[in-house]
């Protein structure tokens, strides 16, 4: 038997997020990713906790929108990417690239070598 450990109090604060605030998180989120990257910057040792904080939301697309900003603050701080970001518009989007490599996967196994 595994215990899961309680909740921390980001988890929970996370957690009573209702539907309602999920807009002004994502303007708020949008705004952000806006700023010229020397406002970014200056702003990140405030900022970047509570971004990573929002990580753990239920909400697909406050993690859409944090994903943009996350990216971005990469790019700025450590160059360019090595490997191509691709775009994620939803989460079936998601579901149906890995039935895709799923599928692919058997096929390689069905053909004879």
């Amino acid at each position: 038997e595994q215990h899961m450990p309680p909740p921390t109090k980001e988890e929970i604060w996370l957690k009573k997020l209702s539907q309602s605030k999920i807009p002004v998180i994502i303007a708020l989120i949008t705004q952000l990713n806006q700023f010229k990257e020397e406002q970014l910057l200056n702003h990140l040792p405030f900022i970047y906790p509570l971004l990573c904080d929002l990580t753990l939301s239920d909400s697909f697309v406050i993690r859409k929108h944090l994903r943009e900003v996350l990216l971005r603050i990469g790019k700025i701080r450590l160059g360019a990417f090595k490997y191509e970001v691709v775009e994620v518009d939803t989460l079936a989007t998601v579901q149906q690239q890995l039935l895709q490599q799923q599928q692919q996967q058997k096929q390689k196994q069905q053909q004879p070598n």
